[in-house]
């Protein structure tokens, strides 16, 4: 197969403000990167939207939000660009404060020559702001941003990223790039940035089970054609069974994998689909090893500039060839399932005091496990001085989190991780429909919070909101061979029961071959050897950018040495920013 073209179907927005003075080169810069968008500007300010379904102007408001509708969740209705400015128009930012995650928006106030960025409670909306001489700026995509400020690249934000395979908090690739952090805002005028927080939710005695139905409930209401992404893992079943069986029945679901190769996860989810009436598919992961040199590069090369640079391309590459040429309007994920399941507790003392020792064991122990670069390629400086940096921002992450140890991993978890993980995966370029996402409803999230780390230890608080919602299904083995009923009990022989199948179920997959990696990683960086794109890599940009060992680089180029999944990600990523103009 060979290179196939890749529709960026996603919005892009971008603000700025100026006064007398400022940098007519980043003016220049602006207006050629917005060439075409829908604009709407006055004295000193403009605001342009790459994609015109998802802009609105009347005489007082002009808006662009992240996509072409957004989600209200206390009217359970989609809110169009000319809806929502028309309601910003009437109640001003408090119009925006109930549109669920993901939300992004920027709007401007005519009459005051004003301009708002916001992103939602949790920041899965991602908003960037940055500043030249004289003008301020906000937009959807920090590699905008930075072309138009022609802002550098970061070395040290970089190694933090070659660390822990993510950015930290409010970091991007690019110096005086920033993310606003989750609940932030954006205030534009007279060529000046501000930054606030939204007014705090209160989603007091919040009913966990009550909160999840009403969260379902509510999206179904809106979308009631939205397919869900089933899997067969604990979160989509949820999911599923907050559903009625009439809501059930005939509703779209796939699955995401390879046809023909044995997979438990898909096993599952097939037999879950067949029981339950749903009209389900898998989406086949596995063309990727049909692509040409061409193809391949091009698909890598789609993902990095689509995913903002911020994310490993290899990871994405699959779900972005099984979806190739997939239109869906609405799609049910459990994304932050995890907020129940504290799989991030085991070996942690939830009760203890945030502490550096326990932020640096947490460093060592997971947070740097599966995505760290190998050493051996970066360069004495990068192994040493500037990921020894990284990791004591990453420590002071950590520590800012107030209350017991479990508390502050929940918080870190939500506000962080998840922020980068799924934030950045749901505000892709090649993505276009409503992502409905049920465990981030902020009432369920504040239920979820409310609960204790020992009532959420090895996924009980999920387990028990399974057998509430539908006790049929909770008696079903979830892959990997867990019965959600029969793992709802408390105490130290449960515990040791419970992490004894994760092990085993670990141990099987790797003794199997199939160890749980990101879906078809593994498969894009041998097919990326295979097909000689090694030969392509541009060692001395690479090299100059101060990060890498040459001798190490060279060794890849010549297909000598095979780099590791994080390893090939981050090269492909470095090599896409060091391409930019």
């Amino acid at each position: 197969m060979t290179s196939a073209a890749y529709d960026f179907v996603g919005n892009r927005f971008i603000a700025a403000s100026w006064r007398p003075g400022a940098d007519e080169r980043v003016l220049k810069r602006l207006r050629s990167a917005i060439d075409g968008w829908s604009i709407a500007e006055g004295a000193g300010w403009l605001l342009a939207s790459e994609k015109p379904e998802a802009f609105a102007s009347t005489p007082s408001i002009a808006v662009s939000l992240g996509r072409r509708s957004t989600f209200d969740r206390s009217a359970a209705a989609f809110r169009s660009p000319a809806e929502v400015a028309t309601a910003l128009d009437a109640q001003g930012a408090a119009a925006i404060y109930d549109m669920a995650p993901p939300f992004r928006a920027v709007w401007a106030d005519r009459p005051k020559a004003a301009l708002r960025a916001e992103t939602d409670v949790f920041g899965l909306g991602q908003v960037f702001v940055g500043n030249g001489v004289g003008v301020a700026l906000t937009a959807s995509s920090a590699t905008l941003l930075a072309d138009v400020l022609a802002a550098p690249t970061s070395a040290e934000r970089l190694a933090g990223y070659a660390l822990f395979g993510s950015f930290i908090r409010e970091e991007t690739p690019f110096e005086g790039i920033d993310k606003l952090l989750a609940g932030a805002c954006a205030h534009l005028a007279d060529g000046r940035l501000e930054i606030s927080e939204r007014p705090a939710a209160r989603h007091a005695g919040s009913d966990l089970t009550a909160a999840f139905q009403a969260a379902v409930a509510a999206m179904l209401k809106a979308a009631p054609d939205a397919e869900l992404e089933l899997s067969g893992g604990l979160d989509s079943r949820l999911i599923l069974a907050a559903m009625t069986p009439d809501e059930r029945h005939g509703r779209k679901a796939i699955t995401i994998g390879v046809a023909g190769e044995p997979s438990e996860d898909v096993t599952v989810a097939r037999a879950l689909a067949e029981s339950e009436q749903l009209d389900w598919s898998l989406l086949d992961a596995g063309s990727i090893a049909s692509l040409d040199a061409d193809g391949l590069a091009e698909l890598l090369r789609a993902a990095t500039i689509a995913y903002d640079h911020m994310a490993n391309p290899l990871d994405k590459a699959a779900l972005i060839a099984a979806s190739q040429g997939r239109r869906v309007e609405a799609r049910f994920g459990g994304q932050n399932g995890e907020i129940l399941r504290g799989f991030y507790y085991p070996a942690q003392p939830l009760d203890a005091a945030p502490s550096e020792a326990l932020a640096r064991n947490l460093i060592s122990m997971r947070l740097q496990a599966n995505d760290r670069v190998e050493d051996a390629a970066l360069s004495p400086l990068a192994q040493r001085d500037l990921r020894a940096a990284a990791e004591q921002r990453m420590v002071g992450v950590l520590m800012s989190h107030e209350g017991p140890w479990g508390r502050a991993l929940d918080e870190f978890y939500l506000n962080q991780r998840m922020q980068n993980w799924v934030g950045n995966a749901t505000g892709h370029r090649l993505m276009d429909h409503a992502p409905l996402y049920p465990f981030f409803d902020p009432a369920f999230v504040s239920a979820a919070m409310a609960q204790s780390s020992t009532a959420k230890l090895n996924s009980r608080a999920a387990y028990r909101l399974l057998q509430a919602l539908d006790g049929d299904l909770a008696k079903r083995p979830l892959a990997g061979g867990i019965v959600p009923a029969r793992a709802i009990s408390t105490g130290r022989v449960t515990d040791l029961w419970l992490n004894a199948q994760r092990v085993s179920s670990r141990v099987l997959r790797s003794l199997r071959g199939r160890a749980r990696n990101t879906l078809g990683s593994q498969t894009v960086t041998q097919h990326w050897r295979r097909l000689n794109l090694n030969a392509g890599l541009p060692v001395d940009r690479l090299s100059a950018t101060g990060l890498f060992n040459r001798a190490s680089l060279q060794e890849f180029a010549d297909g000598t040495r095979l780099p590791s999944r994080a390893t090939l990600g981050f090269l492909l990523l470095m090599s896409s920013l060091e391409a930019r103009p």
